[in-house]
């Protein structure tokens, strides 16, 4: 007689979990999907263009292309001479390593070095470039 008992407690308990588990997983559930609603709005109010610049703020691979876009746009910034002697341009570490093998177009870049720092960060749109280096 003393089995009968405890089995009832068990199993009302069992019932207690079963409907408190329940209840749980409906309230984890509501909040994912309101989670998941704000997410998807929050993204629908970007643009694909900012949702890029987001990534790539984010990203390790915003030096490679910030690189790629100053070699783009370096001839309209500096100018078809200047671009035509110019060698290579890397940015590591917010420098602006710029190499050529022309003496006076070295000695005339080191003169405009602030110059190249606001052209090109007015070019990118934000503060890329901190220092520049003329090798």
């Amino acid at each position: 007689m003393n089995q009968a008992p405890s089995l009832i407690k068990s199993s009302s308990s069992l019932r207690a979990i079963l409907f408190v588990s329940q209840k749980m997983t409906k309230v984890i559930q509501k909040l994912y999907e309101t989670t998941a609603i704000r997410y998807l709005r929050t993204m629908g109010e970007y643009s694909m263009k900012d949702a890029m610049r987001q990534f790539l703020n984010q990203s390790k691979l915003k030096g490679d292309i910030q690189a790629m876009q100053i070699e783009e746009v370096w001839e309209n910034l500096m100018g078809k001479t200047i671009s035509k002697y110019t060698d290579s341009i890397k940015i590591i570490h917010h420098t602006l390593i710029i190499t050529t093998t022309v003496a006076p177009l070295k000695q005339e870049l080191l003169f405009q070095k602030e110059n190249i720092i606001k052209r090109v960060n007015e070019a990118l749109g934000e503060g890329v470039v901190r220092e520049v280096m003329i090798k």
